[in-house]
This record gives C-alpha cells, sequence and structure tokens, in this order.
C-alpha cells in the first residue's frame, strides 16, 4: 500500500507543474543513497520511472502554463496576494527583489541541510525546476525554503543568555508577526476580490464563454424540441479552467498549421478558441487566425492578454463525433 501510495503521488505531482518532478527524482536520490533492500530498490526504480514516463505521455506536457515569467512578479504574490492583469506597484517590485535576495541567501548558507534533508532536497529540486516557469506556484516553493529554513538561521545567531526572551528571539517573533499580518492582509484582499467580482482579463473571457454556454443550454431547455443542440467545443489556452467554468468539451490548442485554410481544417469541429496571440508560443497560431478573413472566425472578446473567437460553420452537433 504504502509502494502504490508513493507512486500515486509521484503521478500526481508530475502531471501539476514541471517542479513536480522533484519529488519523484528526490525518492530516486533516496533510495540510490540509502536501500532498505536491493528488492525493494528495484522495485522503486522501475515503478517510479514507469509512472512518471506514462504520466508525461499522458499529460503531453504542461501547455497551460505561461513560462519564463518574471520571478520578481510572482514572489511579490506571496506576500501581497496575485497581481490581477500584471499591474505591479514599486512596494511589489521592491517586496519581490528582497525576497530573492533572501531566498538566494537562505539557499546558499542552508545548501547542505537542504540537500540532506529529503524535504528540503525535493524543496530545493522543485526550485530549480520551477524556474522554467517562475509562477506563483514556484512562489510558493520558494516561501516554504525561506520560512523552513531561514528561521533556523535567525534563531542559530549567538546572543546573550542574560538578555531575555525579546533580547534572543525578537528578531525571530518580529518578522512573524509582520509575515502574519502580511499574510492575512492578502487573504483578505483576495475575499474582497472575489466578493466584488473582480476578474482578470483571462478570466474574464472565460467567464464571457461560460455565460454564451450557460445561454445556449438555457435556450436548447426551453425550447423543447427534439433537436439536438449545438454543443460547444472549445480550444483554449486554458483548458482546466475553461472546462471548469463553462462546463463544455475543452481541449488544448492546435499546433500551429502551414497555412490559414490547413489550420481551418483542423478547427473545424470547434465552436470556439481561447488564448493569448501574443505570447511568442503563439505567434503562428494567431497569424493563421488573423488570415482566416470574417466569414470563418468572428471576434467575440479582444483583451490586451487575451482572445475569444467563435467560428461560424463549426461541425459541434451534439450527434456527431
Amino acid at each position: 500500500g504504502w509502494y502504490f501510495a508513493q507512486l500515486f503521488i509521484c503521478a500526481l505531482s508530475v502531471s501539476l507543474h514541471p517542479a513536480g518532478l522533484a519529488y519523484p527524482l528526490a525518492l530516486l536520490c533516496s533510495w540510490y543513497k540509502e536501500p532498505l533492500d536491493h528488492k525493494q530498490q528495484k522495485y522503486f526504480f522501475i515503478g517510479i520511472n514507469f509512472i512518471v514516463l506514462v504520466t508525461l505521455l499522458i499529460r503531453l506536457g504542461w501547455y497551460d502554463l505561461e513560462w519564463l515569467q518574471n520571478p520578481i512578479i510572482s514572489l511579490s504574490t506571496t506576500v501581497f496576494g496575485p497581481v490581477l492583469n500584471n499591474e505591479m506597484t514599486v512596494i511589489r517590485w521592491v517586496t519581490g527583489t528582497v525576497i530573492l535576495l533572501v531566498l538566494t541567501a537562505v539557499v546558499f548558507k542552508q545548501y547542505r541541510s537542504l540537500w540532506l534533508d529529503f524535504t528540503g532536497r525535493t524543496l530545493l529540486i522543485g526550485l530549480v525546476l520551477g524556474a522554467s516557469a517562475n509562477d506563483p506556484a514556484w512562489a510558493m516553493i520558494a516561501l516554504s525554503i525561506i520560512l523552513y529554513f531561514g528561521f533556523p538561521l535567525l534563531l542559530g545567531v549567538q546572543h546573550s543568555p542574560t538578555g531575555g526572551l525579546m533580547h534572543q528571539r525578537g528578531v525571530a517573533l518580529f518578522l512573524i508577526f509582520i509575515l502574519s499580518t502580511l499574510f492575512m492582509r492578502a487573504d483578505k484582499a483576495h475575499y474582497e476580490i472575489r466578493q466584488l467580482g473582480i476578474l482578470s482579463e483571462q478570466d474574464q473571457l472565460i467567464k464571457t464563454l461560460s455565460e454564451e454556454a450557460e445561454t445556449a443550454r438555457k435556450a436548447s431547455e426551453e425550447s423543447g424540441s427534439n433537436a439536438f443542440p449545438i454543443r460547444l467545443r472549445v480550444a483554449s489556452q486554458w483548458p482546466s479552467r475553461t472546462m471548469i467554468a463553462c462546463k463544455c468539451d475543452t481541449f488544448p490548442l492546435p499546433p500551429a498549421a502551414k497555412d490559414p485554410q490547413t489550420q481551418l481544417a483542423m478547427l473545424r469541429n470547434f465552436s470556439h478558441l481561447l488564448f493569448d496571440p501574443r505570447q511568442s508560443a503563439n505567434i503562428l497560431l494567431a497569424r493563421n487566425l488573423a488570415g482566416l478573413g470574417g466569414d470563418a472566425a468572428e471576434t467575440l472578446v479582444l483583451q490586451p492578454n487575451g482572445v475569444l473567437l467563435h467560428f461560424k460553420n463549426a461541425s459541434t452537433s451534439s450527434s456527431g463525433k
């Protein structure tokens, strides 16, 4: 049971993020250096490698991630909460820079402790692998390293034994109080944003699509006809969020074709397409879609960080395959 539980955790972590590869790698390292016995070591080597490869093949990469984001922006979200539409203030830039410097210092000073501890080794490998994205998930790994391995550095500073509790632990207590207050304010700001319905540009596009899907479903129910209704089938750069929000068939973005007509043939079974045309990975796809003209596709919503397209002659009836 413990063996298969470990394999399940490996598959789950790898499917979520590139940093998730850190757990199976740390587990393999532990079984390589300190095996309980050679038979179990062999089982773990075969099982972990097999489950990781199968997960990567099923997942086909992490297509819904934005790569090489600004680490300072992501690190600032650990203190102040998420940034809507990349609206960074001076205090966020300063805070993110300070956290990055503190993270570098902690990793440099605590490298041996990080590598010898299984949790520390997992976090360290995850920090390195997650740097390919530098997203808020990576920032949480960085925050965990700072909190778990940075505070022991403060507590290890030599103080006078006659100075009292505040003299010996005053700096650490002060930092805990400040960080707890900032985290509490970030949670409150996140709650207020949700209550006010403030969404990022990407989420606004997804909301528009979900409202259109809901309208189509209500119209089909009110008509009461026996005809098969038109079903939304969406290609999205953010398939997970899109599928949950609009409750419709959602697939990742198709690859860029050699010309617009070939691209249109690839999208003949899709009713909508949702993506960010300004990202470098989507430039060829955006060029092909721009060359289709208004007869094939129309722009429903255009945002600085995303666009929602509707294909007029999509073959997406529920009676189709």
